[in-house]
């Protein structure tokens, strides 16, 4: 039986987490985000799922959930259809033999050479888990993110069950934001929490997909974003609060500014405060 609780306000929210680490969650900063995002509505679109953390948190009717990695959407697909097949696939690598630094880079090439999606699927998990703060990095080799040495990782089985359960009926797409196509409903929110414009020469983690995401991306989903506000949905963009964001991104009517904790650093005590802001190109009531 899942026990999950659901505290909400400043200092005290307790959230549900995904089954994935993510460099980039917006675990930390959910408060902030849904002050100007609704939490219900008919219809929620993001194209940069990532772990799908905003999405977890609230109470759609329907979801397009789009990501351009193959991996992370299959994945998903997966954990929908059958969680406890995935479940016990991956009990066979969640152990301490397999949580060596040796036997990860064996399993990291095995994950970079399969054509297999579920072999993918399971391996995928498996380095999520194991590799340096969930770091999902790609170079021309694959997936390159080094190995994390810890002491026991968490085969997440009740927070994968959740996420089936709560995404039964969404739809799972694997193509970029420009691709998008659907049918807005009559109250329709469109979130976008693409790779960030690096707040420093060396804090960027676009490499998230081996296309990468430049200047000329972020200028092209700001154009898509104003065209989705025309349609009528409310659209909010996340990214760190640089002086770029003003010139690649314009039309919104709202910028609001809020801290979030860093989570790179692989000491707690290293870890620093990221300026970030929620960009809203349609009015609303808040």
């Amino acid at each position: 039986m899942l026990s999950w609780m659901f505290l909400f306000g400043k200092g005290f929210s307790m959230y549900v987490r995904s089954f994935l680490k993510w460099a980039g969650s917006k675990y930390n900063c959910l408060d902030d985000i849904f002050k100007r995002v609704p939490r219900e509505g008919d219809l929620l679109v993001e194209p940069f799922v990532g772990s799908a953390t905003v999405a977890l948190n609230t109470n759609y009717k329907h979801y397009v959930l789009c990501d351009l990695n193959p991996d992370v959407i299959n994945l998903y697909k997966f954990v929908v259809a059958d969680v406890e097949a995935v479940i016990i696939a991956l009990r066979d690598y969640f152990t301490p033999e397999n949580n060596v630094k040796s036997r990860y880079y064996e399993l990291k090439e095995q994950y970079n050479n399969s054509t297999d999606d579920w072999e993918r699927a399971i391996l995928f998990v498996y380095l999520n888990r194991h590799c340096y703060n969930g770091l999902v990095r790609y170079s021309g080799k694959g997936f390159n993110t080094s190995f994390g040495s810890y002491a026991k990782p968490k085969l997440p089985e009740d927070e994968m069950r959740f996420f089936a359960k709560k995404f039964k009926r969404a739809d799972f797409r694997c193509h970029s934001f420009e691709d998008l196509k659907v049918r807005f409903r009559k109250d329709t929110t469109v979130l976008s929490d693409p790779p960030y414009i690096p707040a420093s020469p060396t804090a960027s983690f676009s490499s998230y997909t081996p296309v990468g995401f430049g200047q000329v991306h972020h200028r092209k989903l700001n154009s898509m974003s104003r065209k989705w506000s025309k349609r009528k949905a409310r659209v909010f963009v996340c990214n760190h609060d640089v002086e770029l964001v003003d010139k690649l991104y314009s039309g919104f009517v709202h910028k609001d500014a809020f801290e979030v904790s860093r989570t790179i650093s692989c000491k707690i005590d290293e870890r620093e405060k990221a300026d970030e802001v929620l960009l809203s190109y349609q009015e609303i009531d808040v």
